[in-house]
């Protein structure tokens, strides 16, 4: 009898060798991220939506009320100088306020731990403000890179501004509408809620995320790549200090020395000799910033930041997670053709 088959003359059944393929550790963090990536592309589109819902509104309470239309403010869209940065401001306030807040709320995580609000490290703190300002102020090259290519395509290189007026009280509206309300709320949306939810998938895509979106928010193609890297150096802050209030003064900071120098330029001194001064001012802010960055890259270990990620997602699937959710393509759409209308406004 042959050993190979079996005594009934078959032969010995064949098993094969199937490879067992190991779960995957990245599936379910990577599909939360998407979600989390969803989440929050859909809420950035809410604030499109709550801004024109609120433009209503608001038009309709003013024409109930009974405010009357004035040619001679028709820059000011027929209101006064005043009127209508109350309601820039209400308007401002309520679209990108509400939103998050109902995120925040709904979220799972209590508003506490999305926020840092940790104690403050006073050394730490005023170092990484001062080298957050200087990397704010470096941010304006790469924007006037963008500018000059603009320019050399025809097109005007002009950014979206308020228009002007020598009413002191509306202008006071203004500058606090710049610089004290944009940065406390900017900042409770993207280094708060948007990074806080992002942490846990690690503090570089928190980071380089929340930058993302805070530049995608702004809407035109001068002040994406400004407003991202300016995002990059804001996040840094605040998970290097763990509080918020560190984005908060650069950002203060920022927009205060933006509507200072617009100010200057309108009521002061508008000749080649002040942007001299201007640029003076900047160049001492940029050697204090150095100073700070040395300051921090000779501290960082000892003030290091914990990575408050539970798996570390390779890279390709972090980018992809992030940018391939519903929400996030259709913010990206969304803030993209924003652009494209502003590009073709200003001509």
């Amino acid at each position: 009898m042959d050993m190979h088959t079996n005594p009934g003359g078959y032969p010995p059944p064949y098993y094969p060798n199937y490879a067992v393929t190991p779960p995957d550790p990245f599936r379910e963090p990577v599909r939360q991220l998407r979600k989390c990536s969803n989440v929050v592309g859909w809420t950035l589109c809410g604030f499109t939506v709550f801004s024109f819902i609120a433009s209503l509104l608001i038009s309709l309470c003013v024409t109930l009320i009974g405010v009357p239309y004035s040619e001679e403010y028709a820059a000011f869209s027929g209101y006064t100088p005043v009127q209508y940065y109350w309601m820039i401001g209400v308007i401002y306030i309520v679209s990108l306020f509400v939103p998050f807040l109902i995120l925040g709320a709904a979220s799972r995580e209590p508003m506490e731990s999305l926020l840092a609000l940790g104690r403050i490290r006073p050394l730490d703190f005023i170092f990484c403000v001062l080298f957050g300002f200087g990397i704010c102020l470096a941010s304006n090259i790469p924007a006037n890179i963008v500018v000059a290519f603009l320019q050399s395509l025809g097109f005007s290189g002009d950014t979206p501004s308020y228009p002007q007026t020598d009413s002191a009280a509306a202008n006071i509206l203004y500058a606090v509408l710049i610089a004290v309300l944009a940065p406390l709320f900017e900042e409770f949306v993207f280094r708060g809620i948007i990074l806080g939810k992002l942490r846990r998938f690690g503090n570089g895509v928190a980071i380089f995320g929340s930058a993302v979106l805070f530049g995608l928010f702004h809407g035109n193609f001068i002040q994406i790549p400004f407003a991202f890297l300016c995002g990059l150096a804001l996040g840094y802050v605040v998970v290097r200090t763990g509080s918020l209030w560190a984005s908060i003064a650069v950002h203060f900071l920022n927009n205060s020395f933006s509507v200072t120098q617009e100010f200057y330029y309108r009521y002061v001194d508008n000749s080649d000799a002040a942007g001299l001064y201007v640029l003076y001012a900047s160049l001492i802010i940029f050697a204090v910033a150095f100073i700070a960055m040395i300051y921090l890259i000779v501290t960082r270990k000892k003030h290091k930041a914990p990575n408050t990620g539970d798996v570390q997602i390779p890279l390709s699937r972090r980018i992809g997670a992030f940018f391939l959710s519903p929400g996030m393509i259709l913010c990206i759409l969304v803030s993209i053709g924003q652009a494209i209308a502003t590009l073709w406004e200003m001509g």
